[in-house]
Order: structure tokens, then C-alpha cells, then sequence
């Protein structure tokens, strides 16, 4: 079972809150709790309510009645929570943070069940931006189980929910205009099997928007993320004539990366992302859409004829740099939408002669010196950095071959713990660093569920790191216990292997 798990708040919490202070006394949540709320946040209630009968059932008789209060404030950029023996109340000027009140509510309903210890917290986010990835292109995972982390990440006060869509290995947005990608583009040959078996999916709209609004009740918003001009195998092989060379390309069946890439000279593919990414902006409401940017070769563009007439109409130096000229164009077609694009950090490279538009976020991945960089260019920018434990799919012990996640790689608890997203380089520029985002390629990921031990605890270390102003990795550890028995009052499956 658990370790011993404290009776005072301070001691179970995580996020840990920048100010807590723990009180004498108990509270005891039940059918008698009378709720009053102001109708502004009467979304965020019902959510609450919902999400916590889920797990844990009303009790049905209580110590005597009593009253939770939510009510808005003038403090700015702060929640309040205090909890008394007879009354709850919860202040916050917005929605958003009245709902961050709520989920520390919850962790303390689901430590402790329906009796909890009194406190008064005032709290409030460190970074902006605070998020997590999951490719479900190389393997997909259904909606239900994006809704499962959705919940498990809303608790521990994430706000961000980085959804790759396409990849090599798999297409899974649904375009209204192109039933041969929807079909031919979603399924490939199954990984590790000789005979002909075949695996993937394609998310409806209707079930992409059933993840957007439950997302939306819990103050997250969802980035989508289409690759380009790499990673697109999955495409080429439903539209051969999108590639440098024609003929048949087929869909991997592994990782990797691949020389086959999106056609620069193409117009034809300009205008067929126009009508791809007015449906990405039709159906996610969020500010931002996710352009790719990553891994892409460019061996293919020094023979292709249609590529090196394109350098030559722009005066550019080298191949690479055709790279750069679509990067601009996708920007553009973004933000006409009235959306903000991001790209991964290579959107930098190759960019002496055309520049990168002002407007693209950068999400440094390849080390923290693509966002230093980023910011200095005056850029903003989301840390990613894949060594700095916060890529989960490498292993937490990277020596431990029964482990599931990249053999290369390793991502300690600690590592996630100590992962900060600004760095003393940016100086004056550190203000341009929104926050922090853990991500999980899906390569080694045998079905959905398999995500979650991924990402747990790994991913609550992070998001202290992201919450908390005052970290401290001893007191972090010392919470195990709650933390755990959270995680399975949700269904969460965790990785129970040594912390230290």
C-alpha cells in the first residue's frame, strides 16, 4: 500500500502551494455541505462536483451542517482557499483560478476521503504555461483515454495539452475535404508482427470535440500539432505527388527518421495546408496551433527540380534553407486564421535569409540553447528539453531493461523535479519564456494505458517545478504516499520503481 501520509495539508500536497498555513481542526465533506456559488462560476462547480463523485462517493451523513463558499475576488493573479471546521471559502477575480482552487480541494478530498485537515492556502502559478504532449500518431489512443489524462493532469493544475496528431506513421486529424488521407493515411502494418496485421485509428470530429469540451471545463486548452515539412510520411503515402520524387511510399512500421519529406517546390502543397489548417482552426478554439518543424532532411531537395527553382526565385544560399521559406508560408497561412503559430526549435535553423516571423513561438527541444536562443531573437518561448527529464518516453532507470520507454534515454523523477525553464543565459529576455511541457513519443507504447506509467509521477514532479516557487526535492519525496494514493483514487496507473 501506501507510505505514511501526513495529517497536516502542507506535508501531502503537490503542487506544493507558494503559501500554505496548516490550521487545527476538520471539515467534513458531505450531502449536508451546503454550496453557494456566484453564477460566474457555476461551470466550475458542477465540474468539480462531477469529477470528484467519480471517485469519490458523497457521504451520505455528516458531522452537522456545513458550507462551501465560492465567490470572486479583487486579488489579482491569486486563488484563496481556506478551510474551517464549519466552512470552506474559495476566492479567485477568474474562473481559472477558482477551478485551481478546486483541484487542490480535491487532492485533499482524495487523500484524505470525505475529512479533511483545515487550512489557509493563497496560491498562484509561476509559469503561464504549463503543459503536456502525447503523440498518438504512431500509436493511437482513443479519446477516453486522452480524457483520463486530461483529469489526471487538471489535479496537479497543468493548463496545456500538446496533441500530435500527424507523424510518419500515422494520420489521425479528420479533413473534411479528403476521405483518402481520413482512410488510406490512419492505418498501418502493425509493429513487430510478419503477417499482415494492421493498427492505427482516425479521430472523428465528434470525438475530438467531445475531448476539446471536456478539456475546456477543466481550463485546458489543447494545442494541435500537424507536421511539416518532415514527418510526413503518413501523407505522402495517401499523395505521392506531394513528395520530392513520386512513386509509392509506404507508411513506417517504425520509428525514425526518414528521408522522404513534404515538396517546397510544390504549390499544390501550400495550398492543399491552406485547407488543412482552416480545418484545424475551425475545430480547435484554442490561440495556438502547432506546426511541426522538426527532424526534416533535406537530401531530397538538393535534386529536385521543382525545389531548386524555388531557391533560386528567393535567392537563397542552400537547400536548407527551403526549409526556412516553408516555415514562413505556414506562419502565414496560421496566422491568417487568427491563430499563433509554434514550432519546434529547428524552425530557427537556416533562417540568415528570410528570418522567422516575430509571431512563432518557439519549443526548444534539442537542448535549452534553441530557446535561449529564441528568446534573444526576441521570440517567445515553451522549454522542452529532451535531456532534462522531462521526455517520457525514456526510462526512469535507464540500466532497467524490463522497463518499457527508450533504452537511449533517461528521465528520472528528480531530473523532472529539478527541470527549470528559464535559464541564467536569457538575462533580460527571460520574460519571453511562457513555461515548461513534458512530452511522450509513443514509438515504444505498446496501448493507451501504457501512457499513463509513462507519465506518472514523472509528470506531477514537473508540475510542481512549474507551480511552485520554492521547490524543495526532500519534502517533494516525502509527499510519495498521497501522491500515489491520488493517482490510484483516479485509475491512474503509476510507476512504483525508487524515486531517489
Amino acid at each position: 500500500m501506501f507510505t505514511t501520509i501526513s495529517n497536516k495539508p502542507s506535508k501531502v500536497l503537490s503542487p506544493m502551494p507558494n503559501k500554505i498555513v496548516d490550521k487545527k481542526g476538520e471539515f467534513t465533506f458531505s450531502q449536508d455541505t451546503m454550496i453557494y456559488v456566484e453564477p460566474q462560476f457555476s461551470q466550475e462547480a458542477e465540474t468539480f462536483i462531477d469529477l470528484l463523485l467519480e471517485d469519490l462517493p458523497y457521504k451520505e451523513k455528516g458531522s452537522g451542517e456545513n458550507e462551501l463558499y465560492i465567490k470572486k475576488s479583487k486579488v489579482k493573479g491569486k486563488y484563496h482557499l481556506e478551510i474551517l471546521e464549519d466552512k470552506i471559502t474559495i476566492s479567485a477575480e477568474n474562473n481559472e483560478l477558482v477551478f485551481m482552487a478546486l483541484e487542490t480541494l480535491r487532492s485533499l478530498l482524495l487523500t484524505y476521503g470525505h475529512t479533511i485537515p483545515c487550512c489557509n492556502i493563497t496560491d498562484w502559478p509561476k509559469c503561464e504555461y504549463r503543459g503536456f504532449m502525447l503523440d498518438t500518431a504512431r500509436h493511437f489512443v482513443t479519446a477516453n483515454e486522452i480524457k483520463r489524462l486530461l483529469k489526471a493532469a487538471s489535479s496537479i493544475h497543468l493548463n496545456y495539452f500538446h496533441w500530435h496528431l500527424t507523424d510518419d506513421q500515422g494520420w489521425r486529424f479528420p479533413l473534411s475535404f479528403d476521405e483518402k488521407v481520413n482512410k488510406e493515411s490512419s492505418i498501418r502494418k502493425a509493429i513487430d508482427y510478419q503477417e499482415e496485421r494492421f493498427e492505427g485509428g482516425l479521430y472523428t470530429e465528434e470525438e475530438i470535440k467531445d475531448v476539446i469540451n471536456y478539456a475546456t471545463k477543466l481550463h485546458i486548452t489543447i494545442i494541435p500539432e500537424i507536421e511539416t515539412p518532415g514527418h510526413a510520411m503518413a501523407l505522402l503515402h495517401a499523395h505521392p505527388e506531394f513528395g520530392c520524387v513520386g512513386g509509392e511510399y509506404e507508411i513506417p512500421t517504425t520509428g525514425g527518421i526518414f528521408k522522404d519529406v513534404l515538396c517546397v517546390g510544390n504549390d499544390e502543397v501550400i495550398e492543399y495546408f491552406k485547407k488543412v489548417f482552416a480545418d484545424v482552426a475551425r475545430i480547435f478554439p484554442g490561440k495556438y496551433i502547432h506546426i511541426g518543424g522538426d527532424e526534416c532532411p533535406h537530401e531530397r531537395y538538393e535534386t529536385c527540380p521543382k525545389c531548386q527553382k524555388r531557391m533560386e526565385e528567393n535567392n537563397l544560399k542552400s537547400a536548407a534553407e527551403l526549409q526556412s521559406w516553408m516555415t514562413v508560408q505556414i506562419a502565414k497561412i496560421v496566422t491568417s486564421l487568427g491563430k499563433i503559430p509554434v514550432g519546434w526549435d529547428e524552425v530557427l535553423d537556416n533562417t540568415q535569409t528570410l528570418g522567422l516571423p516575430k509571431e512563432v513561438i518557439v519549443m526548444s527541444w534539442r537542448g535549452s540553447q534553441g530557446g535561449i536562443e529564441a528568446a534573444k531573437r526576441g521570440h517567445k518561448v515553451i522549454m522542452s528539453p529532451s535531456i532534462e527529464g522531462v521526455y517520457y518516453d525514456y526510462r526512469y532507470d535507464k540500466s532497467n531493461d524490463d522497463e518499457h520507454g527508450q533504452y537511449w534515454g533517461e528521465s528520472t523523477i528528480k531530473m523532472s523535479y529539478d527541470f527549470e525553464p528559464i535559464k541564467k543565459e536569457m538575462g533580460d529576455d527571460a520574460h519571453l519564456v511562457l513555461g515548461g511541457q513534458g512530452n511522450l513519443w509513443t514509438e515504444r507504447v505498446d496501448f493507451g494505458r501504457d501512457t499513463e506509467a509513462l507519465y506518472f509521477p514523472r509528470l506531477v514532479a514537473l508540475a510542481e517545478s512549474l507551480w511552485t516557487e520554492k521547490k524543495n526535492w526532500e519534502a517533494f519525496k516525502a509527499k510519495r504516499g498521497a501522491i500515489e494514493k491520488r493517482l490510484a483514487s483516479q485509475d491512474i496507473m503509476f510507476w512504483s520503481g525508487n524515486w531517489s
